[in-house]
């Protein structure tokens, strides 16, 4: 088998419903318009499909990702390779550079090491180490992502750290996505200025929740902690005042609890789901997974994402202010119905109704700050 044709005919189509779908991807997979500019040959646009190698050919069996022409005209043709790859840091990409020539050198088929990066936003991809030089001439690569699109969807907080709250003495809940890839590592929650490890004991990716369970080796700080309040979801109505603690921006804003207010734009959240609240609350990067208050101080739901702004700002040119969405809170409580031994809630009553100051009060030492590494 040819290194200039490891699959063939190898189409879009193909590369998404065989090897793309079904999985959750990478940043490097997916359909990429690539484009290789240089002067022998004028410049080169054409469709290539990265995506896990899972092909069955022993010289590339040493790299994580291969990427293969879908669609081309002139030279470069449908099922030629272009770039086989590994993953060597946070959106980093090292390996070989296929450029397939017109002129018989190497049977047509010369390679160059790479380093290959991804955007933040997953929508360009980049050579770090460029130029890339064949005979003497740099070629330049670069790559726009066609497939999956952009789309209109909801965005949440990088993994790796975000809010959580007290929902039992040793259980603290908070987003799915704030310990994704973590679940077997050194995950931490940061209770009045102390670090404490914790496991994960229950996840409901579907709804982006999560449990934790807090490895207190301190009795005099377990014995403080302050388990949340809930209220009934069902009362909920547009227009109540609600408010949200968390540590957003820690690193730019410190790791003191910040409280924002809003009201509840909506009972359904984007495209009318019945999971979220719409909220005008401010959510800011970290406060993924802090508690959602109502007005008389009972959590009635999780803050969790906003709407994806690159996706606006691309599209229509604006900024969406203040679109965000908490997940309704008996959602957690069918969690923890799950677990064996799993935390009880506590109800909360609707006798006195609370200002900002009060509930920051009443509920800063039940809101933590979660790392993880």
């Amino acid at each position: 088998m040819a290194e200039s044709a490891l699959v063939s005919p190898f189409n879009r189509a193909i590369a998404i419903e065989e090897y793309l779908s079904g999985h959750e991807l990478d940043p490097i997979e997916g359909i990429w318009l690539w484009s290789e500019d240089e002067s022998s040959y004028g410049k080169q646009i054409f469709e290539v499909a990265i995506m896990k190698n899972t092909f069955d050919y022993k010289k590339y069996k040493a790299y994580e990702y291969i990427g293969i022409t879908t669609d081309a005209s002139g030279f470069v043709k449908e099922g030629q390779t272009k770039i086989l790859l590994k993953k060597t840091g946070d959106r980093i990409y090292e390996g070989q550079f296929v450029f397939v020539v017109k002129d018989a050198v190497s049977k047509g088929i010369i390679t160059r090491n790479v380093s290959v990066k991804v955007d933040k936003n997953g929508d360009y991809l980049s050579f770090v180490s460029p130029p890339v030089v064949l005979f003497g001439k740099d070629v330049h690569v670069a790559g726009k992502k066609l497939w999956p699109e952009k789309k209109a969807g909801l965005e949440a907080d990088e993994p790796g750290a975000g809010s959580g709250f007290f929902v039992s003495k040793d259980v603290v809940a908070t987003n799915a996505h704030v310990v994704k890839g973590y679940e077997n590592k050194n995950i931490r929650v940061c209770f009045k200025d102390t670090e404490y490890g914790a496991k994960v004991i229950a996840k409901d990716e579907m709804n982006d929740l999560a449990l934790l369970k807090v490895k207190f080796n301190d009795f005099k700080a377990y014995q403080s902690v302050k388990p949340v309040f809930f209220g009934d979801v069902q009362d909920v109505v547009e227009g109540e005042e609600v408010y949200a603690i968390g540590y957003p921006l820690s690193d730019s804003l410190g790791v003191s609890p910040k409280i924002s207010m809003g009201i509840i734009n909506s009972t359904c959240g984007f495209e009318g789901d019945p999971k979220l609240f719409q909220i005008s609350v401010p959510i800011q990067p970290g406060n993924s997974g802090g508690p959602l208050f109502n007005e008389y101080g009972n959590v009635i739901g999780i803050t969790s994402s906003g709407l994806n702004v690159a996706y606006y700002m691309q599209v229509y040119g604006d900024v969406p202010q203040n679109v965000n969405f908490a997940i309704k809170a008996n959602y957690l409580q069918n969690l923890a119905l799950s677990v064996q031994d799993g935390p009880k809630f506590k109800q909360g009553t609707k006798d006195k109704v609370f200002k900002a100051r009060d509930i920051m009060a009443n509920w800063r030492d039940s809101v933590v700050l979660i790392t993880c590494e």
